[in-house]
């Protein structure tokens, strides 16, 4: 991050500077306006910190009702390769 040479950056009344910089990357969630590929697996954009299991993913994925979808694009892979993301996921 680049240190100001004056002024502040807040966010809600708070100074971004007085945050940690991984506890910022964690608060904030930035949508831009041109459509974009992302870069990485599809599994690391769902949960770019690693703080949660498969099973918590694909709860949320069939909640909002993308799960169908997600199986569709990424197939399991064999059960004797014990891994519930499809190998595009990781």
């Amino acid at each position: 991050m680049i240190h100001l040479e004056r002024g502040a950056v807040t966010l809600d009344g708070v100074d971004v500077a007085t945050v940690g910089l991984d506890a910022l990357r964690q608060s904030l969630a930035i949508i831009p306006q041109d459509p974009v590929l992302f870069s990485g697996s599809f599994r690391h954009n769902l949960d770019p910190f690693g703080a949660h299991n498969d099973d918590e993913l694909w709860r949320v994925l069939t909640a909002v009702q993308l799960k169908a979808a997600v199986q569709v694009s990424y197939p399991h892979r064999s059960q004797s390769q014990r891994r519930p993301f499809p190998a595009a996921w990781v």
